[in-house]
């Protein structure tokens, strides 16, 4: 398994692409990214809850901001970027929790 900062970054760097080319987003900003959320929370189910932690925090910032912000703003806000990473980490691991909060 490839380590979770490479995996990371290679979701930054492909974002970056896509953004480049306009691919990323179309009329639905917001459920594009909630789902794109949830998408990279499926590829972190089987990281342990540590190291997911270490690295939950930075991602909107590399992930979400720097390739959406725009003359509108962003399209969501950390709250509900880190919810749709935990959903898909939790249907991932077939704890498929609505709001995507830990079963802890």
């Amino acid at each position: 398994m490839v380590a979770i900062d490479k995996y990371l970054s290679e979701i930054r760097d492909a974002l970056r692409t896509a953004n480049a080319h306009n691919t990323w987003f179309g009329p639905d900003r917001k459920a594009q990214c909630l789902r794109l959320g949830r998408e990279i929370g499926f590829g972190l189910a089987d990281y342990s809850d540590s190291e997911i932690n270490d690295y939950l925090g930075v991602t909107y910032g590399t992930l979400v901001v720097i390739n959406t912000l725009d003359s509108v703003g962003v399209p969501i806000d950390n709250k509900d970027w880190v919810a749709a990473i935990r959903a898909g980490i939790n249907k991932a691991r077939g704890n498929d929790e609505k709001e995507g909060r830990d079963q802890r």
